[in-house]
């Protein structure tokens, strides 16, 4: 990297140094005194910076077309990124590892590079073939997460489907699971966005709540038995399920207990505000409110009819 660098230091030198300098000492050498001077050489001095002028305001159009070049290389790149991204969690299997690390890493690289590239533009035929060996991963991959899809019993009536997974780590894009170790449903939204809950308790009342403010001792708390507050399952070793008060749907963002963001007209405003026992309460209200969607979807009509 850094002989790159000293190359390219190197290249500016030569080109941009050395025309600052052809300019420099072109008009030193027709410098002289004023009272001396004659009225051809100021009108040299005039023309030699006129041409010095013209040629920067080449430069300055060169150097548009070069960022205009580096923003689509870099949207290009990105884009492909994302698509690396997909191929690593939809497409984990790679190359057998050599004996060599380094070797190893740039053959995985280049795996991935050419995995996204069939992904988005090859239309050959060996790139069809590399598409049918891609549906049939993911036709084997479906099967065995289908082995794992399980009926979770929300009451005594209704059951969720969900795949089985031991951690969220495990749970696959776009799909909805439910951990054993955690007892929680998690549905992974993003690489980076999962919503993990359960169904809990609505309160109408303030009094006896349970589980519904989140304490702040967590895996520290002396009084796990006996403590009203909700412990997070992902930082401690909890089956607690969160729940709610009738007032938390209520869209009040200056107050404590209510909810403070969701409006579309104060969204900006509303984020600044927020903490991380918001962002948690919120998210786990919105399992709260999916596992109900897909009972009332599953199982309305049945019961209604």
């Amino acid at each position: 990297m850094s002989s790159d660098r000293e190359g390219g230091k190197a290249s500016q030198d030569s080109v941009i140094n050395n025309f600052i300098l052809g300019f420099k000492n072109k008009y030193d050498s027709l410098y002289r005194d004023p009272e001396t001077s004659s009225l051809k050489e100021f009108k040299q001095k005039k023309k030699l910076l006129d041409q010095f002028k013209s040629e920067i305001d080449y430069i300055k159009h060169d150097l548009m077309k070069a960022f205009k070049l580096y923003d689509d290389c870099k949207q290009t790149f990105d884009h492909q990124a994302n698509e690396i991204t997909k191929i690593l969690i939809d497409e984990p299997e790679l190359p057998p590892p050599s004996t060599s690390a380094s070797t190893n890493k740039k053959q995985n690289w280049a795996s991935l590079v050419a995995l996204a590239e069939n992904h988005n533009h090859d239309d050959s035929d060996e790139a069809k073939e590399d598409s049918n060996d891609t549906k049939i991963k993911r036709k084997i991959r479906e099967d065995n997460l289908q082995q794992n899809l399980i009926q979770v019993k929300v009451s005594n009536r209704f059951t969720i489907p969900a795949f089985k997974v031991d951690s969220a780590k495990e749970a696959p894009l776009y799909r909805l699971a439910y951990c054993d170790t955690t007892r929680e449903f998690i549905l992974r939204v993003t690489t980076d966005v999962i919503i993990r809950g359960n169904i809990g308790e609505i309160f109408t009342e303030s009094n006896g709540l349970m589980n519904v403010r989140i304490c702040t001792y967590q895996d520290k708390c002396k009084n796990r038995k006996s403590c009203h507050f909700w412990h997070d399952p992902t930082k401690t070793t909890s089956d607690d399920v969160m729940n709610f008060t009738a007032k938390s749907w209520m869209y009040e963002p200056e107050t404590v207990g209510r909810r403070r963001f969701g409006n579309h007209k104060t969204l900006d405003e509303d984020i600044a505000g927020l903490t991380s026992d918001d962002v948690t309460i919120l998210t786990r209200q919105t399992m709260h409110d999916i596992l109900c969607c897909i009972i009332l979807q599953r199982y309305v009509n049945r019961f209604n009819n």
